[in-house]
């Protein structure tokens, strides 16, 4: 075993201490895709991840969880991604974006989601607001801020014409 490889398999074991529950989300996903998964990553939740298309970018697909890991629901097709390359396979029209599917979501349902976790070929990404917010409060306080920042940038337009 490579370095590299020891390593990637440490990380995965980390993830799995750390999240538990993924275990049964890389197992599902394995035996539907036939792809191992090797890699990992965490990161935070931000606009260019709603905004994906998991169509449009063929091999990626993505669930919703709760704090638990429990999934709420898939974004995309339950298509495996090597039957959605070049022709093979039925025809898939591009998917909604993860923002949309939330927004789909019964209220209560928005609440609950604390994860997109995120398969790209053998990759997997588990996308998380910081700490004190659910997806559905740091989308909103993400369009608080962007609100905040366009009124400063009116303001200070308004301002500098008085001037």
């Amino acid at each position: 075993m490579s370095q590299g490889d020891a390593m990637r398999t440490l990380k995965m074991q980390e993830f799995l201490k750390e999240f538990p529950w993924l275990e049964r989300h890389i197992k599902e996903m394995e035996g539907r895709t036939g792809i191992e998964i090797t890699h990992t990553a965490v990161k935070r939740v931000d606009e260019n991840l709603l905004r994906q298309n998991p169509i449009k970018f063929i091999s990626y697909y993505y669930l919703l969880l709760d704090s638990e890991g429990n999934k709420i629901c898939e974004v995309g097709t339950s298509l495996p991604p090597q039957k959605r390359w070049f022709g093979k396979g039925p025809k898939v029209d591009e998917g909604e974006r993860i923002l949309d599917t939330l927004a789909k979501l019964e209220p209560q349902a928005q609440k609950c989601v604390h994860y997109v976790l995120a398969f790209e070929s053998s990759a997997l990404c588990i996308n998380k607001p910081p700490k004190t917010f659910t997806l559905v409060g740091w989308v909103a306080e993400q369009r608080r801020r962007a609100s905040e920042e366009v009124k400063k940038e009116l303001t200070a337009i308004d301002t500098e014409a008085e001037e």
